[in-house]
């Protein structure tokens, strides 16, 4: 009986054993105390990522950090205060995180404990209420990349707006993450580049934006350019750059492309404006507004452009063509005569920021020419280029009473000028007219000048039409040619009331040369643009085709290294009519009729006498 008990307790002991045996087994091969149905505080086998690292970046760009969502131990992830306080300033609700209860996932980011919260929708919510907090830190992205230590400031999400430091790049908004691991990792990088950060694909995070300006067309003629106009003429103009695709975390984004036209250029109508491929209209979707004197316009898009270039998920180009008048203006007197003309495009850079933009510039200039003007840039006294001088003389070939010096090559040449008489232009076989005067009619003033203004590149004729009374008129053709150069300003940047802008290359004119042929020589007159020293100054940008002046080798008072002065000769004396009146025709048929009708007289009386 005894045995009998002592064998019972034994196999009840190794029952009991068995009984806790299978008990572990179950909670190993599945189940879950319930203590770890809270979220477990990482253990020491854990270690955290203590960077985040934005890269793609330009250097000058600066990357602010914000952190959106923290671990907090004993409870899972979680909105920071700062960022629930701040999207109620930013008048936005944060999305509901899905707290993942259990053991801590360590192949989770916290951007994956969030159930969908980077959408397309969510992010632009999350980067609104970072835009309202104040950063953990700043970074400049000195070498193209910015990396903030986590270490004091949490595991968790982090936010990163971007403010670039050129002013054609724009950033929407990045998503970077420091995490746990089993062990010790590189640390976790976001490409700036990318269009997602995460899954998130609806989010562009860098855009350039570009503006060019053009004018349009070329022309054949010879020494003939799209640059040089004529006075009346219509210049076509394409303005080209992009808007960008502006997430929904830009406040109120500005898109804003203006043109403004210096004097001489009129805008001609409504200028025209396509967007990409999308179907856009104008006063809805943007607004194109010409000012009351056509010396600019303004092309803006409207919220619900720029929602649909956001749709798109792409920057879409922007095509601007519209036409301009050249006009006169007071200084069309001048030797040359600068058409001026500036695009700018204005966009928001940094969401959030209203006040921040990015500036960009491209300009183009048109230019006529003068013959025998004012010289332009010249600082002392009357200074205008004789290319063309009218001239008297006496019957025997005499200067008459008033002479001057005029200014040919390096010395000086005295001349009689003579007032009054008259020219007539031509291009071609059409008599050269414009608003500036009538090419029909050019008159030598009391210097001689003839002052013909407003002029465009390229060949022309002038003859004389008729002299001053009691002078014979010059009977030459005289072909004149006016052929510029041009040189190119290399892009580059300058500062305007502490913004950055950025602005394209552009033509200006480097020279030019007026060459007379009066039919045996040609005289040439040189002429070269240039600029003050300071303009040069690579620190500061000062217009460089805004100050023309011409090099000038001064001789005495009178004397100049540009122009050669071709005189147009009167000489004193009664013009013989020509064809249309009697002139001596009637002499020379009166002779002819004389002669013959001697002859058949003296004829006719040797026949009589014979007979």
């Amino acid at each position: 009986m005894k045995q009998f008990k002592s064998l019972i307790a034994l196999v009840l002991a190794v029952m009991m054993a068995l009984a806790l045996c299978g008990t572990a087994l179950a909670e190993g091969e599945g189940g879950e105390s319930p203590a770890a149905e809270t979220p477990a505080t990482p253990t020491n086998n854990l270690t955290k990522d203590t960077s985040v690292t934005v890269t793609g970046l330009d250097a000058g760009d600066k990357v602010a950090f914000y952190k959106m969502i923290e671990w907090v131990d004993g409870t899972g992830w979680a909105w920071t205060s700062a960022a629930t306080t701040a999207a109620t300033a930013a008048s936005v609700t944060l999305p509901e995180l899905t707290v993942i209860t259990g053991k801590l996932d360590t192949t989770k980011t916290p951007a994956e404990f969030v159930a969908g919260v980077i959408s397309a929708a969510n992010g632009a919510i999350i980067a609104k209420a970072a835009a309202k907090m104040t950063a953990v830190d700043t970074i400049d992205a000195s070498n193209g990349s910015a990396t903030l230590n986590t270490t004091t400031s949490g595991v968790g999400l982090y936010c990163a707006l971007v403010t670039p430091g050129t002013p054609d790049n724009l950033y929407n908004p990045i998503f970077v993450s420091s995490d746990f691991s089993q062990k010790e990792t590189s640390p976790n990088t976001q490409e700036a580049s990318l269009s997602a950060s995460y899954s998130d694909t609806a989010l562009v995070k860098k855009e350039s934006v570009t503006l060019k300006k053009e004018i349009d067309g070329t022309t054949a003629l010879t020494g003939d350019t799209k640059y040089d106009v004529n006075v009346g003429d219509t210049v076509n103009f394409t303005i080209t750059s992009k808007v960008p695709a502006f997430s929904e975390a830009y406040i109120d984004p500005v898109y804003e492309l203006t043109d403004t036209l210096e004097k001489g250029l009129v805008v001609k109508g409504t200028p025209s404006v396509t967007v990409g491929e999308l179907n856009l209209s104008a006063g809805t979707d943007y607004k194109v507004t010409v000012a009351e004197d056509s010396k600019s316009f303004k092309v803006e898009m409207l919220t619900s452009g720029i929602a649909a270039v956001r749709n798109a998920k792409v920057a879409q180009d922007i095509t601007v063509t519209y036409s301009a008048t050249v006009t006169a203006i007071d200084e069309d007197k001048w030797n040359i005569n600068e058409k001026d003309n500036t695009a700018t495009v204005k966009f928001s850079n940094n969401p959030g920021d209203k006040t921040k933009y990015g500036l960009l510039e491209d300009k183009t200039r048109n230019y006529t020419f003068t013959i025998d003007g004012n010289l332009l840039g010249k600082t002392f006294g009357s200074w205008e280029t004789s290319e063309l001088i009218k001239i008297g003389k006496n019957a025997d070939g005499t200067d008459l009473t008033k002479v001057v010096n005029y200014k040919s090559g390096t010395s000086e040449t005295p001349l009689s000028p003579l007032e009054g008489a008259e020219f007539q232009l031509k291009k071609g076989e059409a008599i050269y007219k414009n608003t500036v005067f009538d090419g029909t009619k050019i008159t030598s003033d009391e210097n001689g000048r003839l002052l013909i203004n407003g002029l465009d590149a390229g060949t022309y004729t002038l003859t004389e039409t008729k002299a001053p009374d009691g002078f014979i008129k010059d009977t030459r053709t005289f072909t004149i040619t006016i052929t510029p150069t041009y040189k190119t300003i290399p892009a580059g940047s300058y500062d305007k009331d502490g913004i950055t802008v950025k602005y394209d290359s552009y033509e200006v004119l480097e020279s030019y040369t007026v060459a007379v042929y009066d039919g045996s020589n040609t005289v040439t007159s040189s002429y070269t643009a240039k600029t003050d020293a300071t303009e040069q100054d690579a620190t500061t940008h000062i217009d460089l085709g805004s100050n023309v002046k011409v090099t000038e080798t001064v001789v005495s008072a009178a004397g100049y290294a540009g122009d050669v002065v071709t005189p147009i000769n009167n000489t004193r004396g009664t013009e013989l009519p020509s064809t249309g009146g009697i002139g001596t025709t009637i002499f020379y048929v009166a002779g002819i009729v004389l002669v013959l009708g001697a002859a058949a007289i003296i004829i006719a009386r040797r026949k009589a006498e014979q007979e």
